[in-house]
């Protein structure tokens, strides 16, 4: 509701939930249910697992297997995520940026040591990123802060669109200086 208060068909879905402002969650509460019915809000949504995009403002009927639920992404969302690592104390080799196209997206990249409180002292970084879906180009900002964040080795850069496959270019990282890239 907080998310979509224009939409009245929002105001009583008790079983679908926003996780932050680009992530739609549909858990299935049925028993053996392999299909549930979900309502997504205006706009352009993206099934997280299978690309399919789908047109909001309507409900629709969509697989739910056992495992993984339902869940679906806001055209013009960023997310950003990293290589796997083992714990905080690691440093991963790979930062990845997810986009949805279909409309201009932002994303501000927040990065402390995940230990201490020293963020409180103003011990963190920043990096902003931005993809400009028209020109399809993603801008990645210099960092900015105090803290002292080992680079990550590469930057990947995963566009998924409308009516092609997915886009995956991976390009050397530097973000001490703004990096653009851009899709043709």
């Amino acid at each position: 509701v907080m998310d979509f208060g224009d939409d009245l068909n929002t105001r009583h879905i008790g079983d679908q939930f926003m996780f932050g402002d680009a992530i739609m969650v549909c858990p299935v509460y049925e028993y053996q249910a392999r299909s549930r019915e979900i309502y997504l809000p205006e706009g352009l949504w993206y099934d997280f697992y299978t690309g399919e995009c789908l047109e909001g403002a309507g409900n629709f009927l969509v697989d739910a297997p056992y495992d993984p639920c339902p869940v679906y992404v806001r055209a013009g969302s960023i997310i950003v995520t990293q290589s796997a690592v083992e714990s905080t104390a690691e440093t991963a080799e790979k930062l990845i940026v997810n986009v949805w196209e279909g409309a201009d997206a932002d994303f501000t990249l927040y990065e402390d040591d995940g230990l201490s409180y020293n963020y409180e002292k103003g011990d963190y970084a920043l990096t902003d990123i931005h993809w400009d879906n028209t020109a399809r180009k993603l801008t990645v900002s210099a960092r900015e802060g105090n803290y002292a964040v080992q680079d990550f080795k590469e930057i990947e850069l995963r566009v998924k669109g409308i009516g092609h496959p997915d886009v995956v270019k991976t390009y050397p990282c530097s973000r001490e200086t703004e990096i653009s890239l851009e899709l043709k």
